[in-house]
């Protein structure tokens, strides 16, 4: 099968319009289109634009809130927390950053917490904002739900949680870290389901505890929590 090529500005633009006909606001619909497609630019394709089905069934089946906007509930000049009120984790992400990054210019460091969310994409979107200021060091991270298989355990119990951080480097390219503190994050395993590939060994166990290559198995066992899992970074 041939590749399809298509337009980044194109598909950014059908990704806004299609949250903004399940009721995001053309602003946040905005934000999370270009946070998806510039994953796949990125060549993260776990977490780009093929992952819109996920933000569409989770809005119309009442887990996201359209219309959310974020709410800064305390607040310091070095420091915030943001309630996201169940919205839309990517423009949560980008308010609780911009307004990290203001507080950054003003006292030197910018720490902003955000609670009540949802999956935001790829995090290093979050640490390139700051990086983009041209002095900045830009850190984002996040927990997610239990996906992750303990070392001699079979059952999910922790989560992928990712770190970004991306920091200026003069006139030499910036250093950007963006990973998730699994031997892998979930998305690769939705890539091999669409290419109807085995994973490879050594980043999944079944619900025995048994190394597996089965994808369709494991992410089903994920999904329904059957046991086994993603394993801890390192691998076995």
């Amino acid at each position: 099968m041939p590749d399809i090529v298509v337009n980044n500005d194109k598909l950014k633009e059908f990704t806004s319009q299609v949250f903004q006909k399940l009721g995001v606001s053309k602003d946040d619909s905005d934000i999370s289109a270009d946070i998806l497609v510039e994953s796949d630019l990125r060549g993260i394709p776990s977490h780009g634009v093929a992952r819109l089905i996920r933000y569409v069934n989770g809005i119309k089946d009442g887990i996201m809130i359209p219309d959310a906007k974020p709410e800064v509930e305390k607040e310091t000049p070095s420091t915030a927390a943001i309630n996201a009120h169940n919205g839309l984790g990517q423009p949560a992400g980008y308010f609780g950053m911009n307004l990290a990054i203001g507080k950054a210019k003003k006292t030197g460091l910018g720490f902003v917490t955000v609670n009540n969310s949802n999956h935001y994409g790829i995090a290093g979107y979050y640490s390139m904002m700051a990086l983009k200021e041209g002095n900045l060091i830009g850190i984002s991270m996040t927990n997610s739900a239990p996906l992750v298989v303990p070392t001699f355990s079979k059952d999910m119990l922790i989560g992928t949680n990712p770190i970004s951080v991306a920091a200026p480097c003069n006139q030499e390219r910036s250093f950007v870290l963006d990973m998730a503190t699994s031997v892998v994050p979930r998305g690769k395993f939705e890539v091999y389901e669409r290419l109807d590939k085995p994973v490879p060994l050594g980043w999944a166990v079944d619900e025995q505890g048994i190394t597996s290559q089965d994808t369709k198995k494991i992410i089903e066992n994920m999904a329904k929590t059957l046991g086994g899992g993603i394993l801890p970074l390192g691998g076995e």
